[in-house]
């Protein structure tokens, strides 16, 4: 929103698309946050035959449902936010609203920290590359500039600051998404007999998931260069605002970004499930992770802001100083 308040003109499907796109990261956060709760009694009260496993996912499972009820608590206030800016303009008041909620988020990937822990745990190797490096990163590389960026957001005068760490906060996030992904289809290369044991209906695959499907190629590749293409896009873009802080940053480049994130989970969602499994091998750990457990799957939303920012925001680039 911090971009779409500087540069949007008074255009109904920039307004409409954002409103949407926080409207369903609401409801989509609301959704894993009360599917958490109602299974946190059945897991407390069923041993884990891992021992290790059910110390560690105690652990993890509550730290992350309660960083999903501020991830909604988030959501929630950035539409308050929007909705005072449409109304009243870009004030302080807005600013520090949209820097809670810049916390609020912090606060969310923070508490994925413990999920790390559960690879190690059990000693399974599997999990290493599928959960504990990214649950690391996401925790660790996407808090520390979006907390800077809430910094910038609170006084007046900062707004050139505030741009600059917006974009670094937005290359982190992509990159986030990433480490996330490529982790995933490391743990379908990888998968060890104890994961499959644990966990069920993920059969090994080794490499011939993708050697021998070409959806699934073009799936990997998707994510394996897709994302770092987008991500490195991003920072291309905004170095400008990044380095100098009187620099210029084109709203329409901004959109694109943000379109083509929506276009990765779309396109992934899709080959996913729109072939028959003779055609992809079947489940694995990729496709059922990222369709199943995928808490940011409501990004495939955000071409519905990211078109009209495209085509709809004024002309020229915008000056962040």
């Amino acid at each position: 929103m911090l971009v779409v308040g500087f540069f949007m003109k008074n255009g109904k499907l920039i307004k409409y698309g954002l409103f949407m796109v926080l409207f369903i990261w609401l409801l989509w956060t609301f959704y894993w946050a009360a599917k958490l709760c109602v299974s946190l009694p059945d897991m407390f009260a069923t041993p884990d035959p891992l021992g290790p496993l059910y110390f560690s996912s105690t652990l993890a499972v509550p730290f992350l449902f309660v960083g999903l009820v501020v991830r909604t608590v988030a959501a929630g206030l950035a539409i308050y936010a929007a909705n005072g800016y449409f109304s009243k303009g870009w004030t302080l008041g807005v600013r520090r609203m949209v820097g809670a909620v810049v916390v609020l988020e912090a606060i969310y990937l923070i508490s994925i920290i413990p999920t790390a822990w559960i690879g190690p745990d059990v000693s399974d190797i599997v999990l290493i590359p599928e959960a504990t490096i990214p649950s690391l990163f996401e925790a660790i590389f996407v808090p520390i500039p979006l907390l800077i960026l809430a910094a910038r957001l609170k006084w007046p005068g900062k707004t050139g600051t505030a741009f600059r760490w917006a974009c670094i906060s937005g290359t982190m996030y992509i990159w986030a998404l990433f480490v996330r992904f490529v982790g995933q289809w490391i743990g379908t290369f990888i998968q060890t007999d104890l994961y499959t044991w644990f966990f069920g209906g993920f059969p090994y695959h080794g490499f011939s998931y993708v050697l021998d499907y070409p959806v699934n190629m073009f799936s990997f590749l998707l994510t394996a260069v897709g994302l770092p293409i987008i991500a490195i896009y991003l920072l291309v873009i905004s170095m400008p605002a990044i380095r100098n802080l009187t620099g210029m940053l084109s709203i329409r480049k901004i959109g694109l970004v943000l379109t083509l994130v929506g276009v990765y989970f779309m396109l992934s969602l899709f080959l996913m499930y729109a072939m028959p499994e003779s055609v992809v091998g079947g489940k694995s750990i990729w496709n059922q992770f990222f369709a199943g457990h995928n808490v940011d799957l409501w990004m495939l939303a955000l071409p519905i802001v990211g078109i009209p920012l495209m085509f709809g925001a004024n002309d020229g680039d915008k000056q962040t100083g």
